[in-house]
C-alpha cells in the first residue's frame, strides 16, 4: 500500500509487481496507517494477514517459521515473535525479547500493554471481523486497540525466537513528548477496554 508517498516507493514496487503477480499495489492519497492497514485486509484474499511498518524488516526466514507453527498447530490463530532493536543506521542495539510466548501469558498481558511487536505478528484471515478493524482517528496505540479484538476468543503465542528488527528514530510516530504524554493516556483507556473485553470473553 502506497499511503501516499513523496519519494520513489511506488516505482519500486511496481518493479516488484512485474516479477511477481501475488503483488497488488495499493496506491491511495494519504490516510494513515489505520485506513491503509484496513484497506489492505479488506484488500486481501489469502489465509494469513500480517504488517510490517515501512522501517522495520522481516529476517528472511520470518514467514517460514511462524506457517510452520500455524500447521503444527490448527487451533492457533495470532502468532508473534521476538525482535532486535536496531537505530536508524540499522545498528543493533539491544533484544525485544520480553514479549510472552503462552496464550494465557499474552491475555494478562494485554491488560496493561500490548502483549505483541505489531510488525511481527499474523494472524490467520478466517478470524478478522471487517467491522471490527482498526480505528482510523486513532493515531496512537492503534495496533494494541485492534489485538485486543481477537486475542480473548483466539489461541495466540510469541516464538521465541527473533525474526524482525524494529527501528526506533527521530521519525517514529511516538516519539515526541507530547505523543509519549498522548500515548499514556491513550494507553490507560485501552487498558480498560482490554480488560472490559477479557471478562466478556469468559462470561
Amino acid at each position: 500500500i502506497n499511503d501516499g508517498s513523496k519519494d520513489n516507493s511506488l516505482n519500486i514496487i511496481k518493479e516488484y509487481d512485474v516479477k511477481d503477480k501475488r503483488i497488488k499495489i495499493i496506491d491511495q492519497e494519504n490516510k494513515g496507517v489505520s485506513s491503509s492497514r484496513n484497506n489492505g485486509i479488506k484488500s486481501s484474499n489469502g489465509k494469513y494477514i500480517t504488517f510490517i511498518d515501512c522501517d522495520d524488516i522481516w529476517l528472511i526466514n520470518k514467514l517460514e517459521t511462524q506457517i510452520n507453527e500455524f500447521e503444527k498447530d490448527k487451533e492457533l490463530k495470532i502468532c508473534g515473535t521476538w525482535a532486535k532493536v536496531i537505530n536508524e543506521y540499522g545498528e543493533i542495539i539491544s533484544n525485544f525479547n520480553y514479549p510472552p510466548l503462552t496464550n494465557i501469558l499474552i491475555r494478562i498481558e494485554s491488560i496493561y500493554k500490548n502483549p505483541f511487536i505489531t510488525s511481527s505478528i499474523i494472524f490467520k484471515k478466517e478470524i478478522i471481523d471487517n467491522k471490527k478493524l482498526f480505528l482510523p482517528k486513532m493515531k496512537l496505540a492503534e495496533d494494541y486497540e485492534f489485538i485486543t479484538k481477537y486475542i480473548y476468543k483466539n489461541k495466540s503465542k510469541n516464538i521465541n525466537q527473533t525474526l524482525i528488527k524494529y527501528r526506533i528514530h527521530q521519525n517514529n510516530s511516538d516519539n515526541t513528548i507530547y505523543k509519549k504524554f498522548n500515548f499514556k493516556i491513550i494507553a490507560i483507556k485501552i487498558r480498560f477496554l482490554a480488560l472490559s473485553r477479557l471478562v466478556k470473553s469468559i462470561f
